[in-house]
């Protein structure tokens, strides 16, 4: 057990358990998450989830979680740390109908564990890791978020053999958006220097381009606590909240859809039926 700033950390669920909380960080892989929360949320205990939500869309977990929480009357937010991201946000802002977006993101998988075989970390676990529950759980809900509602994806994912990993470490997808526009999402484990862009085309044909640089990256995780502590505070449910953990879960599920069968998926709305949300 570990205190800092009123802030404890436990190595057991179970020692956790013997003690009250107004909220709970779960930040254990993602094949956890669920079975976690629903034991913290029987005990009453408000959620921080980190992404994605789970490693498959268990709907049965999924539904008895959201419930256990309706009777609790808690709340839990999903720790996207880019909707907290100040130069993020104010890209946003500059454009409202997207014609075309596209999001790039990549990194050397041995940077991200420097000193250690990035074989043996999480990322390149084929349970919890690989590139679409790490990197791509971000940038599904970047798009969501910048671009609008996500109708169906075609994906293309490859495995390297330089990583010498199982799970893939190249996905490449073709987003149809609701509104008529469309747009690409392209992550990897590959890319030397490590890149984080997004652009945008409006509807008359302005382009937007936003890079992430090292000085976004400790304030927006700031940020982001904050956001949780005024949360705690002020008793109420922030943003993104578990209704959109389900909804980008859901796209994930249906990228390994259209892998699998080679065709375009709709997204489901599963997460109306477990949230009662329109």
């Amino acid at each position: 057990l570990v205190s800092v700033l009123g802030v404890v950390g436990f190595t057991t669920l179970n020692h956790a358990m013997n003690y009250e909380f107004d909220v709970a960080l779960i930040c254990t892989p993602p094949s956890s998450h669920l079975d976690i929360a629903l034991r913290i949320a029987e005990a009453g205990c408000n959620l921080f989830i980190e992404k994605p939500l789970s490693n498959s869309l268990d709907k049965q977990k999924i539904t008895q979680l959201v419930y256990r929480m309706q009777v609790n009357g808690l709340w839990g937010l999903m720790g996207q740390s880019y909707r907290f991201c100040k130069s993020l946000r104010e890209f946003g802002k500059q454009f409202n109908d997207v014609i075309y977006g596209w999001i790039n993101s990549g990194q050397y998988l041995p940077d991200w564990t420097p000193g250690k075989d990035h074989k043996e970390s999480i990322y390149a676990s084929e349970k919890d890791g690989g590139i679409i529950l790490t990197s791509l759980a971000h940038s599904i809900d970047q798009a969501q978020w910048l671009f609008g509602e996500i109708d169906n994806v075609s994906v293309l994912i490859g495995r390297s053999e330089s990583l010498d990993i199982i799970p893939p470490d190249t996905v490449t997808l073709l987003l149809e958006l609701k509104h008529g526009g469309h747009a690409v999402i392209h992550n990897d484990f590959l890319q030397k220097p490590k890149n984080n862009r997004i652009g945008a085309i409006d509807q008359y044909g302005k382009t937007f381009i936003w890079d992430m640089t090292e000085e976004d990256i400790e304030p927006m995780y700031l940020a982001e606590m904050e956001h949780l502590v005024k949360c705690v505070e002020q008793r109420y449910a922030g943003q993104p909240d578990l209704a959109q953990g389900i909804v980008n879960l859901e796209f994930m599920e249906a990228v390994l859809r259209a892998e699998k069968t080679g065709w375009a998926q709709r997204i489901e709305n599963f997460w109306k039926e477990a949230t009662g949300r329109k």
